[in-house]
């Protein structure tokens, strides 16, 4: 039979069937409760079978409870300062101590030891730093005024040992297993503390702290650094068990990849850097001055105490918890009869920037002071003859010279002159002025060179010299001869000559220093004068960058077209060059006669 149209099938309940309790029925054991109460059973087992051991303190959180967790390990005072989280300069400026000492008493020396053995020990966390905290200022007093700076502000940077940072990591994961989270907190970075107490004692000497971003260029700021340095047998072994983290090892300093792989090249190795021990100079024993502070951190940041212990290579007994073995390694940090840290200062200034014009009026005096095989070429240079006097009038301690550009030995300077910024660095004035700077150089060079235009300049200068060198036009005026003489019908080619594309590959005499390369560049007009047959005055405008001696001799045909194929043939040699004008300001239309 057929069903009517309104019948449809009877679809299945939604409802789903009451799941079974889960309470434990009397009797039922409960290991069949699941995964959670099967751990649970598994955990109170175990602790069951574990006999009994000495209890890990466990103060209370908070400021009290971080200083009761650290009693006994042998910190100083300001340690435990740091430690309670005190953030109160003052309280690290006195002479007393204001909190309790966790350092246990100092032994007593023997008699007849040497110094090395009475060496008192030094706090295990701060390496000594801050228990000869009044002695770093005035230390650092002593270097100040004996720079007789006239600064009215400064900046500071310290650089700590990386064997210091390593063990307040480990003190952290301590701090974060027996307290907690908040204590680690708290805790106040030696960096900070030492600052505290430097800049106290600049400020006692009358100087301002520099603010970020503003700067006064009239009076720079003093540098202060202080690069703390520590050196113990122990300590590079400690340090050992981060080579295994990836990188965990800074290069060292001044080696760039090409230089390594020189000195790899040449059988050297590739250690070594700046310093008194030379390039390439093993490091001293003992010494962590190759590991990066900032691996240290990334490795062992918010670590607890059981992947501390494993990283030191070391894991808790089953009778003694992971805060008790770490406690136990913390104790060991008393450094007995070893030395503290030691800090060496670099006391400077910020760099001062004068710039200016400069004219060179000899043929024997090239930019730069040239070397050649040991043997010097030239009287002396405009960097020396300009560097020299504003060193000692300035009491710099050096000075470094940048031109925008440069001419060879044989070629005057002539016309507006050449920009030029000299950087000033360390000056110990900052009360001289440009006229001063002026009177002082031309004075001592005694008409090789003259500048003039001087003034202070921002450091951005120096950047924009270069990129101001490329897009100059220069105007050159040169002696030439030809070995086959010359109408005024032939020069006449070379004045309607506007705008001509020259292509220079690089010149014979500078392939040993330069890329070999073909370099277009453009000749915007050129103005000949004849002074016989065989000799003419050429006037000419050229894009930035042109060698011109190459231009007129053609340099046995790299350069095409040259000034001997635009006139014919024959021999042209250049005599004589100078140049008459550096940018745009310097530039004439060529449509006047040379000179």
């Amino acid at each position: 039979r057929r069903r009517p149209r309104s019948w449809r099938r009877p679809r299945p309940s939604r409802r789903r069937a009451p799941m079974p309790s889960r309470r434990r029925a009397p009797g039922r054991p409960l290991r069949h409760l699941g995964m959670q109460a099967r751990r649970l059973s598994r955990l109170r087992r175990t602790s069951q079978r574990l006999p009994a051991a000495t209890p890990t303190p466990t103060p209370a959180a908070g400021a009290s409870g971080a200083v009761a967790a650290i009693a006994g390990l042998g910190f100083c005072w300001r340690c435990a300062l740091r430690v309670a989280g005190c953030r109160d300069p003052d309280r690290y400026l006195a002479r007393e101590p204001s909190a309790p000492s966790t350092a246990s008493p100092p032994a007593q020396p023997q008699a007849g030891a040497d110094d090395a053995a009475q060496a008192t020990d030094a706090c295990g966390l701060c390496l000594g730093l801050l228990e000869r905290g009044d002695a770093l200022r005035t230390t650092l007093a002593e270097k100040i005024r004996e720079g007789g700076y006239d600064a009215r502000t400064y900046s500071c940077s310290i650089v700590l040992p990386v064997f210091c940072v390593f063990r307040h990591q480990i003190l952290l994961s301590y701090l974060r297993e027996v307290v907690g989270e908040a204590a680690v907190g708290e805790c106040v970075e030696l960096k900070d503390v030492l600052r505290w107490l430097l800049t106290a004692e600049l400020g006692a000497l009358g100087l301002d702290g520099t603010v970020a971003g503003v700067a006064d260029p009239e009076n720079p700021a003093l540098t202060v650094g202080a690069a703390c340095d520590f050196v113990h047998a122990a300590a590079a072994q400690e340090l050992k068990c981060l080579d295994g983290l990836g990188g965990g090892r800074r290069r060292p300093p001044g080696m760039g990849r090409k230089k390594r792989r020189r000195l790899a090249a040449n059988g050297k190795g590739g250690g070594g850097g700046r310093g008194e021990a030379g390039e390439g100079a093993a490091p001293a024993a003992g010494s962590t001055s190759t590991a990066s502070t900032a691996a240290v951190n990334e490795a062992m940041d918010g670590m607890d105490a059981e992947e501390c212990l494993q990283l030191l290579g070391g894991h808790a007994a089953d009778s003694v918890g992971a805060s008790t073995a770490l406690r136990a390694h913390l104790a060991r940090f008393a450094l007995a009869g070893g030395r503290p840290a030691a800090a060496a200062w670099e006391i400077g200034r910020e760099s001062l920037y004068f710039k200016g014009r400069y004219l060179k009026l000899s043929r024997n005096i090239p930019q730069s002071p040239w070397v050649i095989d040991g043997e010097r070429k030239g009287d002396s240079s405009v960097e020396e003859l300009i560097c020299d006097p504003m060193t000692k009038l300035f009491g710099a301690s050096e000075c470094k010279f940048h031109a925008e550009g440069r001419e060879d030995i044989d070629v005057r300077m002539l016309g507006a002159g050449r920009t030029f910024v000299v950087e000033v660095k360390s000056a110990k004035r900052c009360d001289v002025g440009g006229q001063e700077v002026e009177a002082a150089v031309n004075e001592a060079a005694g008409g090789a060179v003259v500048v003039k235009a001087i003034e202070r300049c921002p450091a951005s200068a120096m950047s924009s010299l270069q990129a101001e060198a490329e897009t100059h036009r220069k105007t050159y005026v040169c002696v030439c001869w030809s070995s086959r003489p010359l109408k005024e019908e032939e020069l006449a080619i070379l004045r309607d000559k506007r705008d001509l594309e020259v292509f220079q590959k690089t010149p014979i005499r500078v392939l040993h220093r330069r890329a070999p390369a073909v370099r277009p560049r453009t000749v915007h007009w050129m103005e000949p004068r004849l002074l016989n047959p065989h000799y003419l005055v050429l006037r000419l405008s050229t894009q930035a960058g042109m060698y011109i001696k190459e231009f007129v001799h053609g340099d046995l045909g790299r350069t095409q077209p040259s000034l001997r194929d635009l006139l014919g043939g024959g021999t042209v040699e250049i005599l004589q060059l100078d140049v008459e004008g550096v940018g745009f300001e310097d530039q004439d239309t060529g449509s006047g006669a040379a000179k």
